[in-house]
Parts: C-alpha cells; sequence; structure tokens
C-alpha cells in the first residue's frame, strides 16, 4: 500500500541546513525507500558541495563525502526527533506519515558533536534519609540466626483478637472471615471465627487453616474481612461484608509475619457482593479512623525467612533422585512421547484468551505435558493456571522451568504481570522479557506499564505526567507510593527536570484561569474572552505560557502564545481553546494508538488519528484541537489536485474506526464527535461510553445508502482490519484487565470485560468470526436507513408507517409474518438473519397449528399440549404466547427443568425475535439473572419460577406461563402445578399452558379440569435401535468400547451422543477415551470429547454447540463426543448428533424415610427416558441408538415412565416452600 504512494517507488526528501553566513538552504534528494539515513546525508552532503570551489574534481567531492558523513545526523524540521537507526527510511514513523498524505518529508542535517554536546547529564541525587538507612530496614547479614521456612513442621494458625471502630448498620452478630490467597487464587479452606455480638467485637479465637506453613508461595498473602449477620424472617440470615484488608504474609525482607499486627481496614467497593476481596489494596488502610482489627500470628524461636532460588534447586535434586522414575521423569509421563491429539490440546489451550476457563482435566494435561510446553512460549500464563501454589514440588518444578523458558512476546509479557500471576520470580522474569522492547513499542502500553523512564525522555515525560495525575485521584495509600515513585524519578532528571518544572508551572496558571472562568458562569461570552485576555497578556502568564516543551507531546516546542486565537468554549467545564506557533500535533489515545500499530504491523495503513489527551491532574487535562466541518464538499475544496487520494484517506480511516468503535463498544456517536481533518482523514472525539454501555435510543426511518463496487471494497477492508485486531486479542483483553483497579466507570468487573470477548469473538474460529463480523456489519447496514434520532420511546408503535387501528384484525402488532419491515419488539428494522430464520421456522410441524393454539388460548385458561421431539414447540409456543401478551404489556414464562436447556433455548428464540439476549428475551437460572425491564419472554427452571412465586405469590408480573417437560415431573413442577392451580382461581386473566412430549397427559388434562388437549405431532428422522445380545457387566467399559468402535468403523459422518450417571464417570470417560483414541495413531479422524453436566460452568456448558472436527487428508471422519448426563435427554438439540449410546442408566434422588436421608443412587432408566434418548439421534438426520441392555430387558424389566420425583424426595422443604408462597 505504501508503495503505490511513491514516484516511481523512490521517495523525495527535503533537507535543510546552516550555510556559512547562517542562512536556511534547501536540498531536495530522491532516494529508495530502503535507503538508511546514512545514505540520504551522503546525498545530501554531495549536494552542497557539488558548486563549491572547494571541491572541484570527483574524487575530491567524494572524500569529502566520505570524511563528513559520520559526522552528521538526521533531525525532523520543527521537532525533536532525531533518526539515529541504521534501517530504512520508510520505517520512520515521520516519514510514513508524510508519505500516506502525500507531503514531502522535511529533514535537518545536524552535526552530531552540537546533539551530544546538549544532552543533559544524569545524575541521581540520593536524599540523606535513604543514605543513612535504619537499622531495620537492612538485610540480615550472613550470621544473624534465622529459620527456614521448611523446617516449619505445622500448619498455619492466627488468632483474632479484636475490631475497632466497625460501624454495623445493622445486624445481630459480628464474625471474622479470613483465607490465604495466591493472587486470585485461594490456597486453602477460608475459615470464619465465631460470632460475636456487634457491641463487643472481640474474639480471642485461634483459628487453623488446612495448609502447612512450610508450603507457603512467597507471594502468600492474608484476606480478611469483618462480616454482619443479620436474622431474617424464616431462619433465612442475610450475611454483609462490612470491610476487608489484605496482607502479604512475607515482608520485604522475605520474613513470614510474627506477632501481633494491627491491619486498618478498607470500605467495601460498590458492588462488590463478596466477602472477601483479594483484588484489592496489600496493606493497611493509611486513614486513621478506618476500621481496625488486631491479629496475631505465632512466633518461633528465631525470624522464619523464605527459602532462595539456590534452596529451590537442591530441593529440586533432592527430590529427583530419591525415585530413580522421578529421576528420568518418568513417574508423571513427562518424558513419554507426546501424542499428536496431546499436541493438538496445547496448541488449543494456547489460543485461549485470558478470561477463558480452564478445566481441571486440562490443567493436568498442561502439567503432565510441561516440559512440551517450552516448545510454545506463549502457553505459559496457562500452565502458571495448572501449578498448585500450595505444593512445594510444583513450584520447585515450575522455578526450574523458568530458568530455560524460551522467550515469549511482549502481549503475553504483559499478562504475566497481571495480579493474578503474583508470584515474584514469574513477574521478575516476565520483567526481563520486557526490557528486551523497544522504546516505541513499550511507549504504548505506559498506562499499564511505568518503566524504562530515565532512559528513554519520552516514556520519561509520560511516566512523570501519569504518576502525578494520579496524584491527587488516588486513595492515600497509593498516592504515597506514587509520590515516592515520582520523587525518585525526578531526582534521577537532574538538569532536565527544569524542562518539567516549566510545563507543571503553565498547567497551574492554565487551571487557575479556568477555574476563574468558572467562576463568571453567567457573563456574557465577551466579557469571559475580554477576562482571558487580559489575564493572558500579564507579564508573568505570558512568561510561564510561553516557549516550553507542550505536555501532550514531548517532540514538540510550543512557541509564542497567540492571544488573539485563544477563546473560552461552552462546555460546562469551560475548557480553553490555545493557540500557539507552529505546534507540531502527534500522539494518539492509547487503545486506537496500538490497534493502529497493529493494523501496520499486518500491513494495514488505515490513516488512524486518533486526538492526543493527557491527564495532568484532578479532573485536568490537555486535549489536541483539529478543526473539522462538512464532508465531500469541504474535502474538495482543500484537495484541489488530490480529491482521490482524500477520498482513499477518507475510506481507510473510516474502515478502522468503524471497527475499531465496534470492538471496543463505543457509544454515543453522532456528527459532533466525529471530526475530519483537511487531508480527508476522519477520526473520533469524547469516547464517555464504551464497552457496551450504550445510550438507549429509538430511531425513525431514512434511507438506505445504495450499495456500490467502492462500499464492497470498504467491507472487505473492514473484515480484514477486523481479523488483524482478533488476532491479538488476548494482548486487548490483557491491557483492559491490567487497568481493571483505576476505577473507571465502565470497567467495574471482569464482565465488562467480556463484551470485548464478544466483539472480538474469541471462541469463534477465524471463519465465523469474520462470518459474525460481516453479520453485525450487514445489521448495521440494514439499520442505515434509522439515522434520526429521537429521544423518547412513545413513538415506538408502527413504525413501517401504518398505525394499529389500520392493521387487519387478524394481523397482531408483533406478527412475524416476513412483510413486515419493522421489528415491534425492538423498534429496529428486521436483519437478515431473522428471515433466514423465518424460513426455517415455517417449516417445523408446529407452525401449522399456530392459528389453532392462539384460538385456544383466547378461549381457554389452560391447555394441555402434547408435542412430540422435534415439533418445534419449546421454541415456537413461548413466542406466540408472547405476541398475545404484549397486548396488555405483561410477559410470558417458560420453565425448563434443566439450566443448559434455558439458557440455549433463550439465546436460539432471541435470534429467532430479532432481538437482544437479555433484553427483550432472557433467562434465569440459579445465579444468574440475564433478563431485564424491557423482557417480555423469559425462559427459566421451574425452581426459580417457585422461587419467585415466593415473594409474588400471584406472579402478577406474567400474562402466560409454560411449563415445558410436564413429563418429567421434577420436584419443583410438581409443585408449580399445585401452586399454579391455585393462583388461576384467583386470577382469571393467567393463561396456563401444559406442554409434554409423551402421549401420557391425560392426568394433566383431569389435573386441570378437563382442559383442552393439542396434540402436534414431531419431526424426527428414522432410528435405528441396536441392543447387546448379553447384559454388560461393566456399563462404563462397553460404553467407551463402543464409542471407539464408532469412531473407528462407521463411515457416516455424524457426532455421538454418550448417556452416563454423573461427574465423575463423565470425566473418568472423557479422560479414557481421548488415551484411547491418542493410541490409535494418526490413521483415524480427529475426535473432540466435551463433557455436559449439571455442575459444569455455563460457559463450558455451551461447548457442546461446537463444529466437529473436519475430515483428515485421507478421508478420516472428524467427530465430536457429547458425555453427558441425563440433562441432553430433551429439549436440547445438539446439531450433528447421529449416534447415541445409552447405557441405560441414570443417577435418581431416593429418599429413606426410616434413615430420614436423601441419597443419589445409580438406577435402570424407565422406556419413556430411553426414547427420549434414542429420539436424540434422529432430531437432524437418521440416526443410530445402541442400548448397552437387551431388548427383553428394555420391554419387560424397565417401567413405563420415571417414578415422579415428589414421590421419592423428603416434603419437609416442599411445606416450607409453600408456606413461603401462602398456600
Amino acid at each position: 500500500m505504501m508503495q503505490s504512494k511513491l514516484e516511481k517507488g523512490r521517495i523525495r526528501v527535503a533537507i535543510w541546513s546552516l550555510t556559512e553566513q547562517s542562512e536556511k538552504q534547501k536540498y531536495t534528494v530522491a532516494v529508495e525507500h530502503s535507503d538508511t539515513p546514512e545514505h540520504i546525508i551522503r546525498e545530501a552532503i554531495f549536494k552542497r558541495i557539488r558548486c563549491n570551489d572547494r571541491y572541484k574534481s570527483q574524487e575530491n567531492k567524494c572524500r569529502a563525502v566520505e570524511e563528513f558523513q559520520s559526522s552528521y545526523a538526521l533531525k525532523v524540521a520543527g521537532s525533536e526527533q532525531y533518526f539515529l537507526l541504521d534501517c530504512p527510511i520508510s520505517q520512520y514513523k515521520y516519514v510514513r506519515r508524510c508519505i500516506a498524505k502525500g507531503e514531502v518529508p522535511q529533514l535537518m542535517l545536524m552535526s552530531k558533536k552540537h546533539i551530544y554536546a546538549n544532552l543533559p547529564s544524569f545524575e541521581v541525587r540520593v536524599p540523606s534519609y535513604i543514605r543513612k538507612a535504619p537499622s531495620s530496614l537492612t538485610p540480615p547479614s550472613v550470621n544473624s540466626k534465622v529459620i527456614q521456612l521448611w523446617r516449619i513442621d505445622a500448619n498455619f494458625r492466627l488468632k483474632i483478637t479484636s475490631a475497632t471502630y466497625v460501624n454495623v448498620k445493622d445486624g445481630d452478630s459480628i464474625y471474622v472471615r479470613v483465607g490465604i490467597f495466591h493472587g486470585t487464587e485461594p490456597l486453602c479452606v477460608i475459615r470464619e471465627s465465631k460470632y460475636v455480638p456487634h457491641s463487643q467485637p472481640r474474639w480471642d479465637e485461634w483459628i487453623e487453616f488446612d495448609l502447612r506453613v512450610s508450603d507457603f508461595p512467597r507471594s502468600a498473602k492474608l484476606c480478611v474481612s469483618v462480616c454482619s449477620v443479620k436474622r431474617r424472617n424464616k431462619n433465612k440470615d442475610e450475611h454483609t461484608m462490612l470491610c476487608w484488608g489484605n496482607l502479604n504474609l512475607f515482608d520485604f525482607r522475605h520474613r513470614l509475619l510474627a506477632d501481633k499486627v494491627s491491619l486498618n481496614l478498607w470500605v467495601v467497593p460498590k458492588g462488590l457482593d463478596e466477602t472477601l476481596n483479594p483484588l484489592g489494596i496489600v496493606g493497611s488502610n493509611p486513614m486513621r479512623d478506618s476500621p481496625s482489627i488486631e491479629l496475631e500470628f505465632e512466633s518461633q524461636s528465631a525470624p522464619v525467612i523464605y527459602p532462595s532460588l539456590n534452596d529451590y534447586k537442591e530441593y529440586n535434586s533432592f527430590i529427583q533422585g530419591i525415585d530413580e522414575k522421578r529421576k528420568n521423569n518418568m513417574d508423571d509421563g513427562t518424558n513419554t512421547q507426546i501424542t499428536k491429539g496431546e499436541w493438538n490440546q496445547l496448541i488449543d489451550i494456547s489460543k485461549r484468551d485470558p478470561l477463558a476457563e480452564i478445566s481441571e482435566q486440562e490443567k493436568e494435561a498442561l502439567w503432565k505435558l510441561r516440559l512440551y510446553c517450552r516448545e510454545i512460549p506463549d502457553i505459559l500464563p496457562r500452565l502458571l493456571d495448572a501449578v498448585k501454589w500450595n505444593s512445594r514440588d510444583d513450584v520447585a518444578e515450575l522455578y526450574l522451568l523458568l530458568e530455560e523458558w524460551p522467550d515469549v512476546t511482549p502481549q503475553v509479557s504483559l499478562e504475566l504481570l497481571d495480579c493474578k500471576y503474583a508470584d515474584l520470580v514469574v513477574r521478575k522474569k516476565a520483567v526481563e522479557w520486557l526490557d528486551k522492547m523497544s522504546d516505541e513499542d513499550l511507549a504504548q502500553y505506559l498506562l499499564q506499564l511505568f518503566k524504562r523512564a530515565l532512559l528513554n525522555r519520552k516514556i520519561g515525560h509520560f511516566f512523570f505526567w501519569h504518576l502525578k495525575s494520579e496524584l491527587q485521584t488516588s486513595t492515600q495509600c497509593l498516592a504515597i507510593r506514587f509520590g515516592l515513585l515520582l520523587e525518585g524519578f525526578c531526582r534521577g532528571l537532574d538538569k532536565d527536570l527544569k524542562g518539567l518544572i516549566k510545563q507543571v508551572e503553565a498547567m497551574e496558571k492554565l487551571t487557575k484561569l479556568t477555574d476563574s472562568l468558572k467562576d463568571r458562569m453567567n457573563e456574557s461570552v465577551k466579557d469571559r474572552l475580554k477576562f482571558l485576555s487580559d489575564q493572558m497578556r500579564q507579564a508573568d502568564y505570558m512568561e510561564s505560557l510561553q516557549f516550553f516543551r507542550s505536555p501532550l507531546e514531548n517532540h514538540t516546542m510550543l512557541g509564542n502564545l497567540d492571544v488573539s486565537r485563544c477563546r473560552v468554549m461552552d462546555s460546562a467545564k469551560k475548557p480553553l481553546w490555545l493557540v500557539w506557533d507552529n505546534p507540531d500535533p502527534l500522539a494518539e489515545v492509547q487503545i486506537i494508538k496500538i490497534m493502529d500499530h497493529i493494523w501496520h504491523t499486518e500491513g494495514l495503513d488505515l490513516r488512524m488519528t486518533p486526538y492526543t489527551c493527557l491527564a495532568t491532574g484532578s479532573q485536568v487535562g490537555m486535549i489536541e484541537v483539529v478543526d473539522s466541518t462538512q464532508l465531500y464538499k469541504w474535502i474538495r475544496e482543500h484537495n484541489k489536485n488530490k480529491v482521490d487520494q482524500a477520498i482513499e484517506t477518507f475510506t481507510l480511516s473510516c474502515a478502522g474506526y468503524c471497527v475499531a468503535t465496534f470492538i471496543l463498544g463505543i457509544g454515543d456517536r453522532h456528527p459532533d464527535n466525529i471530526m475530519v481533518s483537511e487531508d480527508g482523514q476522519i477520526f473520533h472525539i469524547d469516547f464517555g461510553h464504551f464497552l457496551g454501555h450504550f445510550k438507549k435510543k429509538v430511531c425513525k426511518g431514512k434511507e438506505n445508502p445504495i450499495k456500490s463496487e467502492e462500499f464492497a471494497r470498504f467491507q472487505e477492508l473492514c473484515g480484514k482490519a477486523y481479523l488483524s485486531l482478533r488476532k491479538h486479542a488476548n494482548l486487548l483483553i490483557t491491557l483492559f484487565t491490567m487497568m481493571l483497579p483505576t476505577g473507571i466507570t465502565e470497567l467495574q468487573s471482569i464482565n465488562d470485560i467480556g463484551y470485548l470477548r464478544q466483539t472480538l469473538a474469541v471462541e469463534k474460529t477465524e471463519t465465523d468470526a469474520l462470518a459474525y463480523f460481516q453479520s453485525m456489519f450487514s445489521d448495521a447496514y440494514e439499520q442505515v436507513k434509522k439515522a434520526e434520532i429521537q429521544e423518547m420511546p412513545k413513538h415506538r408503535l408502527d413504525l413501517d408507517g401504518a398505525s394499529s387501528s389500520k392493521r387487519p384484525k387478524d394481523e397482531s402488532p408483533s406478527s412475524t409474518k416476513p412483510g413486515l419491515k419493522m421489528n415491534p419488539h425492538s423498534a429496529l428494522p428486521y436483519t437478515p438473519r431473522y428471515f433466514e430464520l423465518f424460513r426455517k421456522r415455517i417449516t417445523l410441524p408446529v407452525w401449522e397449528y399456530r392459528d389453532k393454539f392462539l384460538d385456544l388460548l383466547g378461549q381457554h385458561q389452560c391447555i394441555c399440549l402434547v408435542g412430540e421431539t422435534g415439533s418445534g414447540k419449546t421454541t415456537q409456543i413461548p413466542q406466540w404466547c408472547a405476541e398475545y401478551a404484549s397486548k396488555e404489556r405483561k410477559s410470558v414464562a417458560c420453565t425448563q427443568p434443566r439450566r443448559v436447556a434455558a439458557m440455549s433455548v433463550a439465546q436460539r428464540v432471541s435470534e429467532e425475535m430479532d432481538v437482544s439476549l437479555g433484553q427483550e428475551v432472557g433467562y434465569s437460572i440459579r445465579f444468574e439473572d440475564c433478563s431485564g425491564p424491557r423482557t417480555i419472554l423469559k425462559y427459566m427452571t421451574d425452581g426459580m419460577l417457585l422461587r419467585e412465586a415466593m415473594s409474588d405469590p400471584m406472579l402478577d408480573a406474567y400474562k402466560v406461563i409454560l411449563l415445558d417437560e410436564a413429563h418429567e415431573r421434577t420436584l419443583a413442577t410438581d409443585i408449580l402445578m399445585g401452586v399454579l392451580k391455585t393462583v388461576t382461581t384467583h386470577r382469571n386473566d393467567l393463561k396456563l399452558v401444559i406442554m409434554s412430549a409423551t402421549l401420557d397427559a391425560g392426568k394433566f388434562q383431569n389435573y386441570f379440569d378437563n382442559a383442552p388437549l393439542m396434540n402436534v405431532p414431531g419431526r424426527t428422522h428414522p432410528v435405528e435401535i441396536f441392543y447387546t445380545p448379553e447384559p454388560e457387566r461393566d456399563y462404563l467399559e462397553a460404553a467407551i468400547r463402543t464409542v471407539i468402535q464408532i469412531h473407528m468403523c462407521e463411515e457416516q459422518e455424524g457426532d455421538c451422543l454418550l448417556f452416563l450417571t454423573g461427574q465423575e464417570e463423565i470425566e473418568e470417560a472423557c479422560k479414557r477415551i481421548k488415551r484411547e483414541v491418542d493410541n490409535l495413531g494418526n490413521e483415524i479422524g480427529d475426535l473432540k470429547c466435551i463433557p455436559l453436566y449439571s455442575t459444569l460452568p455455563p460457559n463450558l456448558q455451551q461447548r457442546i454447540f461446537e463444529p466437529a472436527p473436519g475430515r483428515k487428508s485421507n478421508g478420516a471422519v472428524g467427530r465430536k463426543i457429547v458425555v453427558s448426563t441425563n440433562i441432553a435427554e430433551t429439549s436440547l438439540t445438539i446439531d450433528g448428533v447421529v449416534f447415541v449410546i445409552d447405557p441405560g442408566f441414570s443417577k435418581q434422588k431416593v429418599y429413606n424415610p426410616r434413615i430420614r436421608v436423601e441419597s443419589l443412587l445409580v438406577s435402570p432408566i424407565s422406556k419413556a427416558s430411553a426414547q427420549q434418548r434414542a429420539g436424540r439421534a434422529g432430531r437432524t438426520k437418521p440416526g443410530k441408538c445402541f442400548r448397552l441392555y437387551t431388548e427383553k430387558a428394555f420391554k419387560n424389566e424397565m417401567q413405563e415412565n420415571t417414578y415422579p420425583e415428589i414421590l421419592r424426595s423428603n416434603l419437609g422443604s416442599v411445606v416450607i416452600q409453600l408456606k413461603k408462597t401462602g398456600h
């Protein structure tokens, strides 16, 4: 792209120099883009002496060039930037910027002698209080008596004595929670003290932890909190954290804390619901009136000191010498040949982003293959996640690995400085790797990282201003630390400190002037401008505000202040618009600048020009200003001879900002904060809302732009820019993670950073990620017609141009017919994805029953519906109910017996309704509520609806309630049926729909007073059933064998679904299947084994929807194996499943009334469950079901239906729940 802008592949450069009469003289030379500064200097010298009588012959001229070329250096005209590196001229940023703008680089020939003579000399002045260090700060002498940590053979004990100044607004008792953490990971079980009255906060209690003192890692910290407990009605306790504190267990001399310690605590951050805060500040609160807690650590006969690295080396050698297997690294498999499957697993883990979870199985695999991890250096953070930091053996092994670990990328080095990785050896290694970065690269991350400030003027400049601004905005504890850092830095500046002092004086003058103008808010603009001019013309102001380096860009010297062009702007803060002679605007907003750097690295020049901004104090800073005005006409007027180039610049920069604002979730975009420079560069200002924190607006229609070849090229360019940034997703996520403690309003928790993971599509393949981005691009294109913003949502009706009164009676406002252009739920145009899904929806068997269902819903209060597998009842019926309920502006609730079903169905329905998940369509499961005030359709587990009934017995929020999968007869579903039958007698407006997948619905009809029954046929493909000839002795072994046989022998493509009874069996099966496949060699296809059980985190449950591995070059089929409990029997449709393996068992809850104990027993399933499992194989194509039991057992020994849970449960809790609901 750059070469296309060169004239015959050459760069024209203007070289300025001074003649002997001190007059300016300019030479223009044309050089290759690969020429170095030394070559340009030779050309310039040659041109200068070409007509000099002193050098008449060509030989003399060449000799003069050789003599003087090493005495000069190139400098950017008007800026303190020098070209000192021996690299191609086109690699310098200034030159590249000139090429992009079509300008001639302006350089100066400077004498190196003059440059070096003006370099400041640095002398760090050590203050007297450092030279005379107190004895308490001196390190222990060699002969001083200490005890090594590993010699303490006891569990850690801590005495909690008392607390003071604890403010308890409401609480019966208070107690102390204590945990030992390494980074964010607890090293042992968190302990609690006894409860005491809040008026007498004294415990005098020793607490023992199940952690040996000898197993402490160096960066172990103690996390404590004082909590209150309030006894509520119904014996329910409410726990609240009142204050918290963190304390390093080892001091800076590596000594373990001992004796009594008084720790001043911190107030609880807003929004923190946990009862400990390991992410918080480590150390005592400096505020004297803060809450305080008295602790006592056990003392030894001498100070306990942490082992050195040499001690760890000796320990590692000692451990290896104990066992011959360990000596050969064979006991844990680290010396065995790694299989292809294991290598692929390491590659997959290394590509995950910093916030992605790693399962326990994967952690075990990482540690087992730790020696091979060195071949993938950037996997180091994931390996650290697998380390057991409370194991001395693991830590010793890790330190040994780190000594020989290859260099990691700068992005990974930054990640290792996150608080998650607290070990000092790891952090020291990360700093060593970062030290190898160039100054230019390091300067990009200065907001997250302070280093190398004294060695580079540019870095030091911003280091100074970042620290100074934080002094006024940080807590007192951090302000002290920053103050000490700033003092040390300033002492090392020596003579160069004067320049920074000049900048500080200028900023103080301007701040004082701005404050004075705020007091004149009621004066006219003319009077304020006169006051500004009069003040600036005073001698002390003119002296302070002229001839100093710009705080925005230290390379630029600001000259005379043009007071006549300075003015006061109209914003509430009354910012000053200041103009100096010939300022040289440079620098960028940090994250946008990093994105631009990434694009340049990937070969994309998108002409990004983020404006410069710098905080200089609390609520005070400087912003670079670039004028803007109208678009095409204005660009054409200012680029008469290069209109095409200006338009290309506009297109490229527009593409860059489109992608950047999408990924960062920057909202509040309107013409007032989108600027255009004279050469066509577009750029954004005022990033007040980001990471998806948008202002809510409702839009009104305008015409679409016309698509053209140029638009298609623009879309393709955006896609390339998106994929380039996506390759560096880990870097962007790491940078935001490191900024979490800064208190930025839009960046309060890990969940906010989750927005980046979503927009970067980190869990998708590159092809799927590009498809996702292009889909979002198309959605945005379709919504261009809605560019006129209206502030109030009262005009949401009939955005397609027709009012409700003009609609046909048979067409509801929320009709899903594809002829409707606007979505009545979101007031946005339907996207192409909606119509694509709509064409699939109308082919579902349930669709032709739509009118019949709505008629029944209008005529009856309760409906029983039997929908066979594949009918579409779970996704379509609730949408029709939402249409029905929208007339009264009420919501619809649809229950599911399992969490994963509620989440996946809600995701699918939100896509079909073309709305956002968590907005119009949401879900509610235990520990997670993804819904909001705009939610009109909520999927939830039956237990969550029952919980809502406790606080709202009449369930007034809902117009229609659907109980899906009622045939499963879970305890919560049966209770809900009783509750809802009572509610319907008091609420005639409430509609109830009971949906079942089996034909045994007569009992539901009878219970709900002969409710009408509606049958919907299913749409399943034929499933071939296979039985075993003899009963299997070990169903787990038989299941694993069947999976391997299917994968090896079945030529048909398709995934497998294996049903097992619980988490332990599933994880064991996954390990064994993976091991068996790895041992079969490379001739068979790849296999991805995915576990699924109820306690698995929701994001890991969603892995079942990932695509299967593709075919190999030899034609071997790749498959996905989902190993699941019975939660995959109903509701879930896992695309691609063709083979089902059914051992015939599940875990069922059983209550023994004699001993009053509930337990989970492995029991045979029912025929109904067996049919449901077999149906999973025929959802998308013909399939096969392998039943690992005999046909005789199926026909004669299995019961027809599973006993309802209510018949095998302790009903004590049921009675309490019913009392709570008022029934």
